[in-house]
Parts: C-alpha cells; structure tokens; sequence
C-alpha cells in the first residue's frame, strides 16, 4: 500500500495535462506589454540612480545586469499572487463541493456543481474556475477526481491541497467519510487563511513605513542635488569619490532587502 506522502497523480492524469492545458502555479510567463512596462521601469531606474550617485547616466549602463534580477523578483510576486488566488478559490469550492454533497450530489458532480457559483464569484478566466473546467474534460476522459485533485496539488505545490488531495484520495479508495474530511479541511484551511489575512492587515502599516523610510535617502539626495547645485560634484570623477558612492548604494540595497526580508511572514 502506498505511504500518505507518496500518493502522486496517475501517468494518464500527467499526459492529459497538454490536452486539457493545465496550468502550473509554479511558472509565470509576463506579457509583452508586462515586459516591456518593467524593462522600462528598470531602466528609468537605473539611470536615475546613475545620475545620481555618480553624476552621469551612462553609470547606469553598468548595473544593467540587476533587470534580469528585477524581472526574476517581479515573477516570483506574480507566482506567489496566482498561487494565493488559487487558495482562496480552492477554499470556496471546498464549501460549495460540501454543500452539494450534502444536497445528495456525488463527489464527482459535487466539485462540478461549484464551477458555475464560482464562475461568477470570480470570473470565468479565475484559476480555480479553469481548475473545475479541466476536471470536467477530466472526468470525461475516465480520470478518476482524486487523480485530478493529485495533479492538481502537485502543479500548485500547495501543502493544503496537497493535504486535501492526499487524504481525500485514501479515503475514496478506503470508503472513508467524504463529507467529514471536506468539512474538516474546509475548516482547517478557512483559519488559515484568516490568520493570513491578519498579519497581512497588521503588516499593512508598517510596509507602507517601510516603503516611505526606503524613499527617504533617495529624496534627500535630490533636495540637496537641486538646492545646492554641485554639493555632490567632489564625489563624481574620481576614484575615491565613485568607491564611496557605490559603497552607499551597495548599503542602501543591502537596507531594502533587509527591511523586505523582515516584513516576510510565513504561515
């Protein structure tokens, strides 16, 4: 018998992944318009802070290489975005899915009566709504819903699903209590998610501090840059002058990712 933490989704469930198009919550591919909105924000910046700590754009050329960092960070927000989203939707058709059984409906139709409530709840492109959509094409090519769930939770590489999936997969192949399992993971993942949401409402304050502290150097160097023009000019074309500049700029980043790692709480 398999081990709980071994359960892992069928071979036919993994090579019906490209005909249903599934998605995975791991990878994130940016748009053209997205792309090309942060390449120029990237480079704005850099040659903002090129004039600034150095006296000339061109400095900014040098530090070019820290975009393909910048684009790296944005995709690891936006998979961590999709992947909240997908957590929440999972959470509310948990509860429409256990709401149907109850009602009578089979497992199999219960996680499919949830797609049209959710789908205007959300929206038709919302991740769990398309979710729903590829177990219906699913089901249709004799994929049993615990392989689908499976699959699922190793695209999303979300633990309670993944949780879910497992123990509701034990528990269809040893006729245990679907209803008592949904009800109960229903409850364990709605407190986690409050809790979520209240950190990140106690949080909120202090980001938005952070995020006017992380501004603060910045805009004093422009007010003395603008009011006492050439305040800076002993600093710029020399070899001492740029080691100190860069030092700061090197303290200044080291600041930011100090003060983002610290406002990064986990649940």
């Amino acid at each position: 018998m398999e081990k709980t933490g071994q359960l892992k989704p069928s071979r036919k469930a993994k090579e019906c992944r490209t005909l249903i198009k599934a998605k995975q919550y791991n990878q994130y591919c940016f748009t053209l318009p997205e792309l090309l909105k942060m390449l120029l924000i990237g480079i704005v910046t850099l040659l903002f802070l090129g004039h600034l700590f150095y006296g000339t754009y061109f400095a900014g050329i040098f530090f070019s290489p820290s975009l393909y960092f910048y684009v790296e960070k944005q995709r690891k927000k936006q998979v961590k975005k999709q992947r909240q989203q997908l957590m929440e939707q999972f959470k509310d058709a948990l509860v429409m899915a256990g709401q149907a059984m109850e009602a009578g409906y089979s497992v199999e139709n219960s996680f499919l009566e949830s797609y049209e409530p959710l789908k205007e709840r959300y929206g038709e492109k919302a991740h769990m709504v398309q979710e729903l959509y590829r177990m219906k094409q699913g089901l249709h090519l004799n994929i049993k819903i615990e392989e689908l769930l499976l699959d699922l939770a190793e695209r999303s590489n979300l633990e309670d699903v993944r949780d879910f999936a497992i123990v509701f997969a034990q528990a269809k192949r040893g006729g245990g209590n679907l209803a008592y399992i949904m009800g109960r993971t229903i409850t364990m993942i709605k407190d986690k998610i409050e809790l979520q949401k209240e950190i990140q409402i106690m949080l909120s304050g202090k980001k938005y501090e952070q995020r006017i502290m992380s501004m603060v150097p910045l805009c004093i160097m422009v007010y003395i840059s603008v009011t006492s023009k050439g305040f800076f000019d002993v600093m710029y074309g020399n070899l001492a002058g740029v080691l100190i500049m860069t030092v700061c700029l090197c303290a200044y980043g080291i600041a930011l990712l100090m003060a983002e790692h610290l406002m990064r709480i986990e649940v």
